[in-house]
């Protein structure tokens, strides 16, 4: 059994000496492919059987997305793909399935390529100094060999607007002999060629000039045939065309080189300058829509769930899975989990985080189907989620909560499985689409919770320190409470007023309260014109919107 026709890599492979057979541990609403052969008694095998596709089942709670297309996600085509992410080291993985990994050599000491970060959810990019023999590459194989269709892609970052003239990006060949060369014509303008059989050298400039200090996707398209043509597209947009191309590009067995080229057969002394990233080498003529979409593609994209998760929104990085993945979704995983155990999930709900409630309905789990399994590492880019909650009425509050919640104080948390415990995420309240964003780097159960500090009437409402010693610095010195410091009132209702009087009946100050104040008000001692008030005996009258007046005396000694 695989997640793919070729069989590639199998999940799972199943004796039977029945007609029938249970195989375990599948993700819902996700595609399989299964294959079967017999044995003979002589224990000889059978040829496999043709191979049958199925789906497994969805329930109402699960929806099932395909992630947003990444540089990751290799279609098939490529015959080099170059991320650029690795740590350290003088090697860089080719994640294609031709493995043309690149070796990063130099002849001075230190001068090597290096990796360095690169742009948000591309993970590390490859640092090329600009010196001669400092360079990415990998020997002539059988899959580098063509001689037709061909589009090269990369991002650069280049570190000045010109370079060494003519200085090489990503060549095949050397000399004469290269089969193609992107490289900075004349050192200040992205060009792309190719050269026949007999050497000569067809190429298309850009527009536009290098840009130093500033990420910029080149792509180069070269269709062979009948009516052959070289295109250059930077940022997605075509740049500049032409049909002065070869029907053929010519064969070499020299090698592919990243960052620097060879202007004759020896060194390699035309070095780019800068950053280099997801270079991607492909035996296909990608279209103008293809390319747009590429560039597109190494960008967060947001990600909107079909029914009956079309609320919650997912912004995906690119480098997230590090392939191709699907993204499952329960919004009632207690019921309908797709991974977690359901034991587990109900004693993390049973024991909230101290002083918050759960909300309602905001409970959901989220896998990553990557090749037929759950992705249970870390993203490599951080993932924002979006969690909606009810408020139907604008109030600020959330619908069917006593004591209310306030929105504006909600914040998400995921299971911590190992623990059964909830790990508080950072957190905002898009208050306009009813969401809470929280930043995560693993997929796991997610939640909202809200503060406790609103009571459903003023039964509890306290009123401390008792006396009030501002600057004190002891016990009855003031508090401190969202970022601001006085004497604090808490325990309140939704929403109402506290006015402060003298001993005498005269009003010091009147303070408006709502679910922004999370059932606790500070006041910092001021009248209503800012003046500070002096010692003595005060009376806080609380008059909720809705409920029982309360009286409380205290003192202030200052």
């Amino acid at each position: 059994m695989a997640t793919l026709t070729g069989f590639g890599t199998v999940l799972s492979a199943v004796s039977v000496t029945q007609n029938e057979a249970t195989v375990t541990g599948l993700l819902p609403a996700s595609t399989y492919y299964a294959r079967v052969r017999a044995s003979g008694f002589n224990g000889n095998l059978t040829a496999f059987d043709t191979a049958i596709t199925f789906i497994t089942g969805s329930f109402g709670a699960i929806s099932s997305t395909s992630a947003p297309p990444s540089p990751y996600a290799v279609s098939g085509p490529e015959i080099g793909v170059f991320h650029f992410d690795e740590a350290g080291g003088t090697r860089a993985a080719d994640s294609s399935s031709h493995a043309n990994h690149l070796s990063l050599t130099a002849s001075l000491t230190g001068s090597s390529p290096t990796f360095v970060a690169g742009q948000t959810g591309l993970g590390n990019a490859l640092r090329f100094p600009g010196l001669v023999e400092s360079v990415a590459q990998t020997p002539h194989a059988a899959s580098l060999a063509g001689t037709g269709d061909l589009t090269v892609q990369f991002w650069a970052y280049p570190a000045a607007s010109v370079q060494v003239a003519d200085s090489g990006v990503v060549v095949k060949g050397t000399g004469t002999e290269e089969t193609f060369a992107f490289d900075v014509s004349g050192g200040t303008r992205w060009r792309f060629g190719v050269r026949d059989a007999a050497g000569a050298y067809s190429s298309v400039t850009s527009t536009q000039t290098l840009t130093p200090n500033a990420w910029v996707h080149v792509t180069g398209v070269y269709k062979s045939g009948g009516s052959p043509s070289l295109s250059i597209y930077v940022d997605g947009t075509l740049s500049a065309a032409t049909g002065a191309a070869p029907a053929a590009r010519r064969t070499t067995v020299n090698s592919l080189s990243i960052g620097n080229r060879r202007s004759g057969t020896t060194s390699f002394d035309r070095a780019f300058r800068g950053d280099l990233d997801e270079v991607h080498v492909a035996s296909v003529a990608r279209t103008a829509a293809q390319v747009g979409a590429d560039y597109a593609s190494a960008r967060p994209a947001t990600l909107v769930p079909p029914s009956p998760n079309e609320q919650v929104r997912i912004i995906v990085p690119p480098n997230a899975f590090g392939s191709a993945a699907v993204i499952l979704m329960s919004s009632s995983p207690l019921t309908v989990p797709i991974s977690i155990l359901p034991g587990v999930l109900a004693d993390g709900i049973s024991a909230p985080p101290s002083g918050r409630t759960l909300v309602p309905g905001s409970v959901f789990e989220i896998v990553a189907n990557v090749g037929g399994s759950a992705f249970n590492g870390q993203l490599g880019s951080t993932v924002t989620l979006g969690l909606p909650y009810p408020d139907a009425d604008n109030n600020g509050l959330v619908d069917g909560t006593f004591p209310p919640i306030p929105v504006e104080s909600l914040k998400m948390y995921t299971l911590n499985t190992a623990v059964t415990s909830w790990d508080a995420l950072p957190s905002s309240v898009d208050v306009s689409n009813k969401r809470v964003l929280g930043q995560t780097t693993h997929f796991s159960v997610f939640a909202l919770f809200g503060p406790t500090g609103i009571k459903p009437n003023t039964n509890q409402v306290r009123l401390y320190p008792r006396p009030w010693r501002p600057g004190s610095a002891g016990r009855f010195d003031s508090v401190t409470f969202g970022g601001r410091t006085g004497l604090a009132i808490d325990n309140l209702t939704s929403s109402g007023k506290i006015r402060i009087f003298t001993l005498s009946g005269e009003l010091v100050r009147e303070i408006t309260y709502g679910a922004v104040n999370v059932g606790t008000v500070i006041w910092d001692g001021a009248n209503d014109s800012g003046t500070r008030t002096a010692s003595g005996v005060y009376f806080a009258l609380v008059i909720p919107d809705d409920g029982e007046d309360v009286v409380i005396k205290f003192a202030v000694e200052r």
